[in-house]
């Protein structure tokens, strides 16, 4: 049975840039961003914001996380708080948030 687009789970699209030295390969970063939302958020938490790291967007030092519309101040939070990356010194910089993915791909990346 279809959902009425008012049921549905709304989504925001954060449009976040790795400040380091070096390039990290998608896995490392979607790891670390699944560690931090556990640590910050909980599980319970986590599991409300339900975070997905698009690797479709994914582009060496920037990239796109899917978040549920309630959950968006506190995973915010959750990214802003990685201070490394496997093992190797790195922060998450929040560039913008969109409502659509389309507007967050070329409002925030450059391609």
């Amino acid at each position: 049975m279809r959902l009425k687009p008012s049921q549905r789970e709304k989504k925001r699209y954060v449009v976040f840039e790795i400040a380091s030295e070096q390039a990290f390969g998608f896995r490392d970063v979607k790891q670390a961003i699944e560690a931090a939302s556990l640590r910050f958020l909980g599980e319970f938490g986590t599991q409300t914001a339900h975070p997905i790291v698009m690797e479709s967007m994914y582009q060496g030092k920037t990239g796109i996380v899917r978040v549920a519309r309630g959950s968006l101040n506190d995973m915010k939070s959750a990214l802003v708080n990685i201070k490394g990356i496997q093992g190797k010194e790195a922060a998450i910089k929040v560039i913008g948030v969109s409502g659509i993915l389309k507007k967050a791909r070329f409002k925030f990346l450059k391609r």
